[in-house]
């Protein structure tokens, strides 16, 4: 095979290559901010609970599976509907909660739990469609429209 072709053939990957590189680094441009939000919040929390609805809950168990095998601290997760039923009474100030909302009709259930947990003074932070935000502030805009950040 020529060079010249070999040039060719060798272009597609080079920009699947960059493309890969810079999804990566607009993921990546951001998460000191993330990561100093998220110990802001709930760094300081004795116990630590992720919570979703639908398929945001399987979201949930997974982050606390991540964070209690590389923190090497217990994590609970639940779904909302569960938490609200009985372990949401014992929700207090050394509570860190991270509550993983949809975009979908389970957007305001998320929302008024998160307010509930803020009001029994627990430390609340809401993931939603990518982006992670404290109650009370406002929603930010975003291109991302995948429900399952």
């Amino acid at each position: 095979m020529s060079a010249f072709y070999s040039e060719i053939f060798q272009q597609p990957q080079a920009l699947r290559e960059q493309a890969q590189f810079y999804a990566q680094s607009q993921i990546l441009e951001g998460a000191d901010t993330i990561v100093s939000l998220w110990l802001d919040v709930v760094g300081s929390a004795e116990h630590l609970l992720f919570v979703g609805h639908g398929p945001h809950a399987i979201t949930a168990h997974q982050a606390a599976q991540s964070v209690t095998e590389w923190a090497k601290i217990p994590v609970q997760s639940y779904s909302i509907g569960s938490y609200r039923h009985g372990r949401i009474e014992s929700a207090g100030p050394n509570l860190g909660v991270v509550i993983f909302a949809g975009l979908g009709a389970a957007r305001a259930s998320a929302w008024a739990l998160a307010e509930e947990l803020s009001e029994y003074g627990a430390k609340v932070l809401l993931v939603e469609n990518g982006q992670t935000r404290g109650v009370g502030e406002a929603a930010k805009t975003s291109q991302i429209t995948d429900e399952f950040l």
